[in-house]
């Protein structure tokens, strides 16, 4: 990177989330290009931008999972995955900043991004390279650091840069202090790095992402035809046809980049299918794609839901809710959720927000009567279903809960007008058990 072009390739969004100057930014590129990986002292970034980071990693702490040494690789730490923010971090300021740095296009390789952990005795990183194919620069940006008050910080609290083609036992040739709000920059497929053991009270929080080279010409492919493919897959897929839709979004990831839009749509078959891992990792693709989207994490909670993860699950709706708190699906499966947990109380509060924010559901006023039927006000859950049947009058759900209430209450007529209305198996079994009731009277 040439040093009187860095200043300006970047944009004042950009700018102004750095809180480097340029003549320190034009010494990073000359180090980054001798030395191959090198670090941005604190703070790094404009301290409002590093608290919401560190805010969110704090938040998805709860969700994270465990990295222990293998036969091949020896490190202890945990990870979890990145929320909205932190998406949106790398793709509008990250991207920019490093391609800039590195000058050459470089976009976030999504599936080698997480927030990371060590806090944990002995927690650490063994020396090693990151993928060549994802990493071409690698980022890592310190949201904490911390040691017990009195005690000198460890070798833990550093990272090591070691020379390419290094012998076991030599040295590391560079050093970068980990600090919160703190940066480090390298070719990590290219520069062995890694974290020594941290000792007891130690603590970091990264953001550690990776990042490839971008593709020429993606941006002159057939829009037309593209839309096309998109638009047939996800009316197969709300026509339930799972295989057609499935067909058309193979047939446009074959000829175009990934884009939100269609990782959700793999998303929707997966999950209509019951590949729920399958439904999470394709709407988390949307994510990393589109991260200021609540749509996305709303659905990568649902699928966490029925995967049994309540507290991820709980984690990605407040994901979707950090971006618009007033986004009514999220609230609406947060408290399915709860409901599906035997809370229906607190399902109740969230199905309230959901439709003070839009009313023109169908399937949250169902919801609604649900709740209040389980708290054991039926004439309140009826009051629910036909609002729901006035805003959609062939709704099925709505059409079994009051032929199952109206069952209940022994208006047998009323009960098999909307069973039979709903025409669904749900509703033959109900008006099945109904009848054998009153047999038996």
């Amino acid at each position: 990177m040439k040093d009187e072009a860095l200043a300006t390739t970047l944009n004042p969004e950009v700018r102004a989330a750095l809180a480097a100057s340029d003549e320190s930014l034009r010494a990073l590129a000359a180090d980054l290009e001798r030395i191959g990986f090198v670090g941005i002292g604190a703070p790094a970034l404009a301290p409002a931008l590093h608290a919401e980071l560190l805010e969110e990693a704090l938040a998805q702490r709860a969700a994270a999972w465990e990295n222990l040494a293998t036969a091949d690789f020896d490190q202890q730490l945990m990870r979890a995955e990145l929320g909205p923010l932190g998406a949106a971090f790398l793709k509008t300021i990250g991207a920019p900043f490093l391609s800039a740095l590195m000058g050459e296009a470089l976009e976030v390789s999504r599936e080698s991004t997480c927030y990371t952990y060590y806090d944990a005795a002995e927690s650490r990183l063994g020396v090693h390279l990151d993928r060549k194919d994802s990493c071409a620069c690698t980022l890592i940006l310190y949201l904490e650091a911390s040691h017990p008050p009195g005690a000198a910080p460890s070798r833990g609290l550093s990272l090591e840069v070691f020379a390419p083609g290094r012998a076991p036992g030599e040295a590391p040739v560079h050093v970068i202090p980990t600090q919160s709000n703190g940066l480090a920059i390298g070719r990590g497929s290219e520069v062995p790095h890694g974290r020594p053991n941290l000792a007891a009270g130690e603590r970091v929080i990264a953001l550690t992402a990776c990042f490839h080279r971008a593709e020429a010409g993606a941006g002159a492919r057939a829009k037309a035809a593209e839309e096309a493919l998109l638009s047939e897959g996800l009316e197969a897929w709300g026509q339930g046809d799972l295989a057609t839709a499935h067909a058309r979004f193979q047939a446009l990831a074959a000829r175009a980049p990934m884009t939100a839009a269609l990782a959700g749509g793999f998303g929707r078959v997966f999950w209509s299918a019951g590949d729920f891992e399958g439904a999470r990792q394709s709407f988390k693709a949307a994510a990393d794609l589109e991260g200021d989207d609540p749509s996305h994490w709303s659905n990568i909670g649902l699928a966490l839901r029925d995967m049994q993860a309540r507290d991820q699950a709980f984690a990605s709706f407040r994901a979707a809710l950090t971006l618009n708190p007033q986004f009514a699906p999220a609230l609406n499966e947060w408290a399915n959720t709860l409901q599906d947990q035997g809370e229906p109380a607190a399902a109740l509060k969230l199905y309230e927000r959901s439709l003070a924010e839009d009313a023109s559901r169908a399937v949250v006023h169902h919801n609604l009567g649900v709740c209040w039927g389980r708290l054991g006000h039926d004439q309140i859950a009826a009051e629910c279903y036909l609002t729901a049947l006035r805003l959609d009058p062939g709704y099925a759900h709505a059409l079994e809960e009051l032929g199952d209430l109206y069952g209940r209450y022994g208006d047998l007529a009323q009960a098999q007008g909307y069973l039979a209305r709903a025409g669904t198996p749900r509703a033959v079994e109900i008006r099945t058990r109904h009848a054998q009731k009153t047999q038996r009277l």
